[in-house]
């Protein structure tokens, strides 16, 4: 909407709508990669299936 009332004036808001887009994708991979590591390590997860020719 911006670039169609003031075109000169949107080349910032839009540089800076994706910084902000990209820090923000970043900080939520970051977040799910630790929140998924820590719920794996307590919860002590065990597959439930065995691997094709490992025995026990």
């Amino acid at each position: 909407m911006l670039v169609l009332i003031a075109p000169d004036a949107a080349v910032g808001s839009i540089a800076t709508a994706g910084l902000v887009l990209v820090t923000l994708g970043a900080l939520a991979g970051a977040v799910g990669r630790r929140v998924r590591g820590t719920a794996a390590d307590a919860g002590g997860l065990e597959p439930e299936y065995e691997a094709a020719g490992r025995t026990a």
